[in-house]
């Protein structure tokens, strides 16, 4: 960047030839992908380093950006360099001869003020890459940031990196890439940077992930993307020539209370193989089974964290350790220590979840929720990290079939559920049509949809939709399902929609997405409320050829009857007809008819009802 700013000013002071606005994206681009501290992460050849944006900002006074709804561009370039933390080493990469001190006199204007983006923070970059921010709020420390990377292999200095990613939290980096040699391009480390191993990424048989097509740069295919106010979440798709036939693997991250990550992948291949996830920390993890942390330490590069990570799959995992580098600079290498989970098949669903705190901080308790091919985990972190946020129960799954595991029933590529105690808050789908919390339908829509929700503000409940192939129809659940709806709004304007009861709101929205926002008659108040028991279902396992689990959960009710219906409405089975115990009871159905016949394959809904509340799931019967 810095050698070629003089010629970028010489041609238009001296030429008259303004290239400056076909470059705007690329100035605009260490804004984007920044962490923290200001610094470009260390991917394929080279080191963590600033963007001296100060140099071109003068060059776009007057430029609009998407960065800021009414500064011009050249103020967040000047925030963005005043905004960044420096040490002393050599960060340069390659070239050594960069006179920054001359370019910088004749073409930095600190009198630009310097103005912060006010966008928000999760962008997603054109070329390929996700960035997870939680903010902007440069040099306070506590700034989450992911950055997801499907950008097309580079023609020069290429890493096999394709759906790989790097963290950095408690202003440190904390989940790392190899980097560049600490000799540069041509050092005896050089064999380890460049291989698949040394990445945070996914193998088959040790073989990353490649793109659709070199000839056309075309790489990884974007599926899905959602910027919601408590799930965020981004997915990719590239193909894998690790066995004979090939494989397709899928990677999405999700970004839970601008805090917390999970990330699963999927692996369709043509034959059975050792699927791996590699994922490297710095230092050397403690590892107990499925989980492990590191701790990095408190140094020029940060304040010092931990990395808290663990894993869930659709069968066993195994784990494997071993020693890597990590290189900052020139002449500092970091040794550490990185795991790959293992799970030998020619299909897979693994997910795991990431957590930062600082050195002092506990490790969260991740619970293994998984039934069959829904894969599942319930990620609780300490009170004091999370105050009163409670937890986040996650799912995933590869072929988009109505499944319950624990308390999710979706049908989606992945889904959450955040709650706060007992009550779900927010949620996201990913690719889905179904999510149900206890029995209660949160989402149906006539096609699939990625979306994030929050009810935590009762007045007013928001429903952010991605773009999607086709215009939806969507029913969304209010919270609490007492409440109703008043108004609606699409991106601001005026939204028609059907009010069903229960807290039920059905309308359309558009291909091209957007935010719907849900008035309603819920009032906000300080006294505290009782909040009467509530009665909620959930099947298991769902789909089943077998028994079925009916779990009914809720305090002590005088009288519940369970009864299962057809899709007709018509009754099938009564499971209960009597009080409920206090907490709740785990009812068995059978899969027959009350003539003792076997019900036929099809979906079924089991409803419960009390003199109070109801609750409803549907179960799916396969013969």
């Amino acid at each position: 960047m810095v050698n070629g700013l003089p010629f970028l000013w010489h041609y238009r002071q001296s030429a008259g030839v303004d290239l400056f606005p076909a470059y705007q994206p690329t100035f605009e681009w260490p804004v984007r992908v920044r962490t923290g501290r200001g610094w470009l992460p260390a991917l394929e050849d080279g080191f963590p380093k600033p963007a001296p944006t100060h140099m071109v900002a003068a060059a776009y006074r007057d430029a609009e950006t998407d960065l800021h709804s009414t500064a011009p561009l050249a103020e967040v370039l000047n925030w963005n360099w005043e905004a960044t933390d420096f040490f002393t080493d050599d960060y340069t990469g390659a070239t050594r001869d960069v006179v920054w001190s001359i370019t910088e006199f004749l073409t930095a204007d600190l009198g630009i003020p310097a103005t912060p983006p006010d966008a928000s923070p999760t962008q997603r970059i054109p070329s390929g890459q996700i960035v997870f921010r939680s903010d902007w709020n440069a040099g306070e420390g506590d700034t989450r940031h992911l950055l997801f990377h499907g950008v097309a292999s580079a023609d020069n200095h290429d890493h096999p990196d394709l759906l790989s990613y790097v963290l950095d939290a408690e202003n440190t980096p904390l989940a790392v890439d190899a980097g560049y040699g600490p000799g540069g391009f041509s050092d005896d480390r050089r064999d380890w940077y460049t291989s698949a191993r040394a990445h945070n990424i996914l193998t088959v048989n040790g073989f990353p992930a490649r793109d659709f097509s070199t000839q056309r740069n075309e790489g990884p295919e974007q599926t899905a993307f959602v910027d919601g106010g408590a799930f965020d979440a981004a997915e990719m798709r590239a193909p894998n020539n690790g066995v004979q036939g090939g494989a397709m693997t899928t990677r999405g991250v999700a970004f839970l209370d601008d805090e917390f990550f999970a990330v699963y992948d999927h692996v369709d291949a043509f034959q059975e193989a050792s699927i791996q996830v590699h994922l490297h920390g710095r230092g050397a993890p403690d590892r107990t089974d499925n989980r492990m942390t590191w701790t990095a330490p408190d140094d020029q590069f940060g304040d010092g964290g931990k990395l808290h990570a663990a894993f869930v799959a659709d069968g066993p995992l195994l784990f494997d350790e071993d020693d890597g580098w990590t290189s900052f600079y020139f002449s500092r290498e970091e040794t550490q220590r990185w795991v790959a989970a293992r799970r030998n098949s020619d299909t897979a669903t693994i997910l795991h979840t990431l957590v930062a705190t600082d050195t002092n901080g506990d490790a969260p308790e991740v619970t293994d929720r998984t039934e069959g091919a829904l894969v599942s985990a319930e990620l609780a972190v300490p009170a004091s990290e999370s105050g009163e946020r409670g937890a986040w129960h996650l799912a995933s799954q590869q072929d988009n079939t109505l499944r319950t595991a624990d308390r999710i029933t979706t049908d989606a590529t992945f889904a959450g559920v955040g709650r706060e105690g007992d009550d779900a808050t927010r949620w996201g789908v990913v690719r889905g049509t179904s999510l149900a919390w206890d029995g209660t339908d949160l989402l149906i829509a006539s096609a699939p949809v990625t979306v994030s929700a929050d009810h935590r503000f009762g007045p007013v409940q928001s429903l952010t939709l991605a773009q999607s192939e086709t215009e939806a129809t969507v029913t969304f659940q209010l919270l609490p399902t007492t409440a109703s709806p008043t108004g609606a709004t699409l991106d601001g304007s005026s939204l028609a929609y059907e009010d069903l009861g229960g807290g039920a709101v059905r309308f359309t929205v558009p291909a091209t997405g957007g935010t719907v926002k849900v008035q309603t008659n819920v009032i906000v108040s300080n006294e505290p409320t009782h909040t009467p028991p509530s009665l909620a279902l959930s099947a298991s396992p769902n789909p089943s050829s077998g028994e079925v689990r009916i779990t009914v959960r809720g305090a002590d009710f005088a009288s519940v009857r369970v009864v299962v219906y057809d899709v007709l409405g018509r009754q099938v089975q009564t499971l209960a007809d009597g009080p409920l115990g206090a907490g709740g009871e785990v009812l068995t159905w059978d899969g027959r008819t009350e003539g003792g016949d076997r019900a036929p394959s099809g979906v079924y809904v089991v409803a419960a009802e009390s003199n109070r509340q109801s609750a409803r799931t549907r179960l799916t019967i396969l013969r």
